[in-house]
């Protein structure tokens, strides 16, 4: 469990303050309402440094401490300075909510972000009303986050299973192919993705041949692999170490040479394409949340200072993650307070400028309304890169609110 707040003089010059025991005690001990003027902002930043989801958790770790950062350079939010209280969720819900609940009740941290699947950011949800907190979901697409499960204190800043699987249905208009296999992560999230899929392909008069799954933390895919003899298409719905393990097994089966296309769902993230450099990845397809080659000013902006600190262009995870930051830090700023629940007031129907161009938060489920994108794998300076093709509004891809949302007053 790491403590950390971060206090900078600029962008250029962040540091790390030990805080201690005592202080954050005594910060915490008030509970409920607002907090005294000039109290600073506190962050639980709960991040998987370890499992299988350490790579993007450290990615989610760079774009959060890189907004507050910024954030502070500036003066922070509504005159006050960011903290950010971090620990280890351990890519586990059980791990994410003790983390959480640790950052929380000892820290006195009120904001919490960083939970990379659904079924960690739902056991957190499920508590924010007894922690008195509000949360950011800046990874986790399962539907029933802004559904049946959807809460006041919860707001999500990427997108739906719907709207990943709606971006990519306008790709397959225009790229049809007969038959399919799908390899997914046995979870939620991975079973939606599958079944989004097959629906997909046969909307457009094909099918699905094979629907495999495998265990989150899968380090041997060969049982897989050799089931996947070939087709017109491969659909991968995978993430982290996960994901590595799959390409790099996969291109030594040959696998994906039987196949006229493959086509990822978040697949080929940032981590993915550093860790599998084989040139024969170009041409794949991936539905993605956010790249930095994204053509809008904001988000340019972002890239060219974040490259500028740290000496490379930030991953896609470190996007939505500083997207995540973009959207609470409008919250407090709207708001103009640093209560939970003040801030979620704030946040709903809030419209503000971002590295995705201009978005709203709709207050009827709490869903991000931000475009969606598609990209191709293209080897760039020698290195597998995810190059932007399609852009898709949330006009387009975002479906209205779930009835069985009922968002508590």
């Amino acid at each position: 469990m790491r403590r950390t707040a971060l206090r900078l003089c600029g962008v250029l010059c962040a540091g790390v303050v030990a805080v201690t025991a005592s202080a954050c005690a005594g910060s915490a001990a008030g509970g409920g309402g607002d907090a005294a003027e000039g109290d600073p902002i506190k962050i639980a930043l709960v991040f998987d440094a370890s499992g299988p989801n350490a790579a993007l958790g450290a990615s989610q770790k760079a774009g959060v401490e890189f907004a507050v950062a910024e954030a502070n350079e500036k003066g922070g939010i509504a005159g006050r300075k960011i903290e950010v209280y971090s620990a280890d969720a351990q890519s586990t819900p059980d791990g994410a909510v003790a983390a959480a609940q640790q950052l929380v009740q000892r820290d006195g941290a009120k904001f919490i972000i960083g939970m990379v699947t659904s079924p960690a950011t739902l056991a957190i949800s499920q508590r924010l009303e007894s922690w008195d907190a509000l949360a950011i979901a800046d990874q986790a697409q399962l539907n029933d986050l802004t559904g049946k499960n959807c809460n006041a204190r919860l707001f999500r800043t990427t997108q739906s299973d719907t709207m990943s699987f709606n971006s990519i249905g306008r790709w397959l208009k225009d790229n049809p192919l007969a038959t399919w296999d799908t390899m997914s992560q046995d979870y939620s999230w991975g079973r939606n993705s599958a079944a989004a899929m097959q629906e997909g392909v046969q909307a457009q008069g094909g099918r699905v041949d094979k629907a495999l799954f495998a265990p989150i933390g899968t380090s041997d895919f060969a049982a897989n692999l050799s089931q996947l003899a070939g087709g017109d298409g491969l659909f991968v719905s995978s993430n982290g170490s996960d994901a590595v393990n799959f390409f790099k097994q996969g291109l030594d089966f040959g696998t994906f040479a039987n196949y006229k296309t493959v086509v990822g769902n978040t697949a080929f993230s940032s981590a993915t394409l550093d860790a599998v450099t084989d040139p024969r990845l170009a041409g794949m397809w991936n539905q993605n949340t956010w790249a930095p080659g994204v053509d809008n000013p904001g988000a340019k902006a972002f890239v060219e200072a974040y490259t500028t600190k740290t000496g490379k262009a930030p991953t896609d995870v470190a996007g939505l993650a500083y997207l995540g930051m973009q959207t609470l830090f409008a919250g407090i700023e709207k708001a103009q307070s640093i209560d939970p629940k003040t801030v979620a007031k704030g946040l709903e129907g809030l419209e503000f400028d971002s590295i995705k161009g201009k978005v709203t938060m709709r207050a009827a489920d709490h869903q991000l309304e931000a475009p969606v994108y598609m990209g191709q794998v293209e080897q760039v300076d020698g290195q597998n890169r995810l190059v932007e093709k399609f852009t898709y509004p949330a006009s387009e891809t975002l479906p209205p609110p779930d009835g069985s949302c009922q968002l508590a007053s």
